[in-house]
């Protein structure tokens, strides 16, 4: 196996820190990994056109893994949670060094969005799912052992790398219409 690139070390570090309930240190750690994610994706786009775009396209099956069901496409007090999230969390963390205080993960409180975009463990876990899902990050790996419960059993997490498709398939099998899990621009 190839030495892990950027990507694979600083999402091994984002499950490190979410493992201690570091959520802004995980933070600090996921936005790197998205950015160079979404720039395979999409090089010749500037960084909040990529990142979004990414985001964006990945918002139902993100939605999906951490909530269970479709928050897609929706604003709170004029604010997307894609906006939140680029805003909020890689904007701040990239110039000012901390999320800012509209964007938190707290524990044991579920998912709120609104004046504040309050996350918990699994969101911002699915966040991290949803880069090793993506098939420009097939062939990554962790160094770490991290299993993660992933829509209804606990799964190895070096085995998800770039398999988008297979959990998209997955999640049709539990009778999810294909038009409702997947991105149509």
């Amino acid at each position: 196996m190839a030495n892990p690139s950027s990507i694979s070390r600083r999402l091994n570090s984002f499950f490190g820190a979410l493992q201690h309930n570091d959520f802004e240190n995980a933070f600090i750690h996921y936005f790197p990994a998205l950015d160079k994610t979404a720039k395979l994706r999409r090089p010749k786009e500037n960084v909040s056109k990529r990142i979004k775009a990414f985001l964006t396209e990945e918002e139902k099956l993100l939605s999906f893994i951490a909530l269970g069901g479709f928050v897609v496409g929706n604003t709170f007090n004029g604010v997307s949670v894609i906006d939140a999230l680029y805003k909020y969390g890689r904007t701040s963390i990239a110039h000012e060094g901390e999320l800012d205080k509209r964007l938190s993960v707290q524990e044991g409180r579920g998912v709120s969005f609104g004046d504040e975009f309050i996350l918990d463990k699994k969101y911002l876990s699915a966040l991290g799912i949803i880069v090793i899902l993506s098939p420009e990050n097939i062939g990554e790996h962790l160094e770490g052992n991290y299993n993660l419960y992933l829509i209804d059993k606990y799964i190895n997490v070096n085995s998800l790398w770039g398999r988008k498709e297979d959990v998209i398939k997955k999640i049709i099998s539990l009778g999810i219409n294909e038009e409702t899990i997947r991105y149509y621009p």
